[in-house]
């Protein structure tokens, strides 16, 4: 059993070494937009739009995995970009209706602050896919059972 782990341990370090980095860059670029999205965005319409990577990874499952979406899928990723557009929706109005609903240098500076957060969460969404799809390959190439890709090293 102990030369079993150490085998899987020498062929992680194999791996990490000469494929892992850009999953791990990822990594890196999903922890970093996240941040940066918190900075600007509210906990509640972070969450929000932190769903739609589910969306992305689904597609990108069809693509590279022949994977395959069902119409309830499809049905319920329109419920979610619908809950992200009204979230940002009411997320802009309660930024001007705060600010006594007229066009001011303050509320440019509000509207410019939460675009800068969706375009923070935008990067955040293909990081976390990219990195949860980079991460299915390299599982899916080292021929990892289910159970040895969630069991620590």
């Amino acid at each position: 059993m102990f030369a079993y782990l150490q085998t899987l341990r020498a062929e992680a370090r194999r791996l990490t070494n000469h494929t892992g980095s850009p999953v791990s860059l990822l990594l890196i670029g999903m922890i970093y937009t996240s941040t940066k999205a918190l900075q600007f965005l509210s906990i509640p319409v972070y969450t929000i739009f932190k769903n739609l990577t589910i969306i992305l990874i689904a597609y990108g499952e069809v693509l590279w995995f022949g994977g395959s979406v069902t119409g309830m899928a499809l049905f319920s990723f329109g419920l979610m970009v619908l809950s992200s557009i009204i979230a940002a929706w009411a997320d802009i109005q309660h930024a001007v209706q705060s600010l006594g609903g007229h066009a001011s240098t303050e509320t440019n500076a509000r509207i410019s602050t939460l675009n800068a957060g969706y375009m923070w969460m935008l990067f955040n969404c293909f990081c976390s896919a990219a990195y949860v799809l980079g991460m299915r390959k390299r599982i899916k190439l080292t021929n990892f059972k289910d159970f040895d890709s969630r069991s620590p090293l």
